[in-house]
């Protein structure tokens, strides 16, 4: 019942293994792309707005940060 019970162990990981590595990397791949199409959002609403605001936004953020980052 022992080695039944570890061979069937062995079974899961053989199987499962690759199936969570699988899932893994398609996870990867749609967060990779979902920062692609999020950057672009962001690249345009930059762009988008005035020299005042990107001031704004820059002081605020450096403001925001620990002073040893920027």
């Amino acid at each position: 019942n022992d080695g039944l019970h570890t061979g069937e162990n062995t079974d899961i990981v053989n199987h499962g293994l690759p199936f969570a590595v699988t899932i893994a990397q398609t996870e990867v791949s749609i967060s990779i792309r979902g920062m692609a199409f999020f950057q672009k959002i962001l690249l345009l609403a930059w762009s988008s707005l005035s020299a005042a605001c990107k001031l704004m936004f820059v002081y605020t953020l450096s403001c925001l940060l620990p002073s040893g980052v920027g």
